[in-house]
């Protein structure tokens, strides 16, 4: 294991750390320079994110190339929910945070950049830092029963 592992988006050595796929997709891990691996196992690793939209925000990666959560295998994805949970905790812990979001964004249309899927936990410190996921009540507006059978059909 190194213990220092960085996400870019170029070229550096020590980007054979992924595979190629995750590689041409943009997300490059590199090592030996600023800051250190959070977690590495044979399917999985966690390191911060450079954007740190929050102090402490981490991205959770399969080795294995996916696209996305709506590609990745089951197990992959039950062991790595397992490890943003542990890590998340920790984090929460260490950096003094009242919470934090676990999310992946699957598509262009839901935000994903990098096209290998990925977890990000973002602790959270305060509610106007920056990041706002906002939730709207349409409820007055759509017919559940409608969506359920068109979701079940």
């Amino acid at each position: 294991k190194s213990s220092k592992v960085y996400i870019d988006f170029g070229e550096h050595p020590g980007k054979d750390r992924i595979p190629r796929e995750a590689a041409l997709c943009g997300l490059i891990v590199i090592t030996g320079r600023k800051g250190a691996a959070a977690y590495e196992d044979d399917v999985c690793m966690a390191f911060l994110d450079l954007s740190q939209v929050t102090d402490g925000h981490t991205l959770v990666i399969p080795k294995k190339h996916y696209a996305s959560i709506l590609e990745v295998d089951d197990d992959v994805l039950m062991h790595m929910s397992v490890v943003a949970k542990n890590l998340a905790n920790k984090i929460v812990e260490k950096m003094g945070a009242k919470g934090c979001n676990i999310l992946s964004n699957a598509n262009e249309v839901a935000g994903q950049t990098v096209h290998h899927f990925h977890i990000h936990i973002i602790p959270r410190y305060e509610e106007n830092e920056g990041i706002k996921i906002h939730f709207t009540d349409r409820s007055q507006n759509v017919d559940l029963e409608a969506i359920y059978k068109k979701i079940m059909d």
